[in-house]
């Protein structure tokens, strides 16, 4: 079908690609040229789903210090979905803005939260990240309302 250009782009803040919206003549659908591909569409928007357990350690209140006993009472679970928005591109990196839901379970009572963040990505040949997350959550139906930490770690493809 036949196009007309309505908008010539540049991004420049993320890619620095120039890209231009056109408008479908028969139908009035606008979309961008070039389109991506489906192997480069993930570079501008990424889904993920996850999942997390962990223990949270306190120092006794008896004796001042951090030991099994406390450890053991302070576990949690939980999972979501997050949308990853690129804010900067590297050659093997990225720095995304994340937010989403994610629900749960700490030391027993469930909680529904809503998450956000940043997050640096570093991605080795083999395809393995390493990852560091800073993160942001507001809580709901749990005595912890505002939680925030910093994560680092692997993500490891399968």
């Amino acid at each position: 079908d036949k196009a007309q250009i309505n908008l010539w782009l540049k991004d420049e803040f993320l890619t620095k690609e120039d890209f231009h919206i056109c408008e479908c003549l028969s139908c009035g659908l606008l979309y961008t040229m070039p389109r991506p591909n489906k192997d480069k569409i993930g570079e501008y928007y990424t889904v993920e789903v996850f999942g997390e357990v962990g223990d949270r350690w306190h120092r006794d209140p008896r004796c001042g210090r951090i030991c099994r006993d406390m450890f053991k009472k302070d576990y949690y679970w939980g999972g979501g979905i997050l949308y990853k928005k690129n804010l900067k591109r590297f050659k093997n990196s990225t720095l995304r803005f994340r937010i989403g839901p994610e629900c749960g379970a700490h030391t027993g009572s469930y909680f529904l939260a809503v998450e956000g963040g940043l997050e640096y990505n570093y991605v080795f040949p083999n395809r393995v990240q390493f990852s560091v997350i800073q993160k942001n959550q507001v809580s709901f139906f749990h005595g912890d309302t505002f939680r925030n930490g910093l994560l680092i770690g692997l993500k490891i493809p399968f």
